[in-house]
């Protein structure tokens, strides 16, 4: 019988997030081209761990909800989560699912100047 030890998960874990931090940076390279430039590879890596923690922090779990939040906060400012207050509310709002609040603050964020 084949057994992962903790420490093996952890790495496999560590490589994934890693993967997916390249992903976002991918995308927000394609989306922000100018801002991406702006903060050079380490200061777009450090933006993106910083921006893929907030998105956990509100309860966000798949990949796709964690990106559209990214997106979000490239658009709007890393801090869009505590400097809007219509995001902070439609973020703690719990009785809507995730990919409900995050459809909606893409929705609002649109209409942000």
């Amino acid at each position: 019988m084949l057994r992962i030890r903790k420490e093996q998960l952890q790495l496999f874990q560590d490589q994934a997030r890693v993967v997916f931090e390249e992903r976002v940076s991918a995308n927000l390279q394609e989306c922000f081209p100018d801002e991406c430039n702006a903060l050079g590879p380490q200061g777009l890596r450090e933006t993106v761990r910083v921006a893929i923690e907030r998105a956990e922090s509100h309860g966000l779990e798949t990949e796709y909800d964690v990106q559209r939040y990214c997106n979000v906060a490239f658009a709007l400012g890393l801090d869009f989560d505590t400097q809007f207050a219509w995001a902070a509310e439609l973020l703690a709002d719990t009785e809507l699912a995730a990919e409900s609040r995050v459809s909606e603050l893409c929705e609002r964020a649109e209409d942000e100047p």
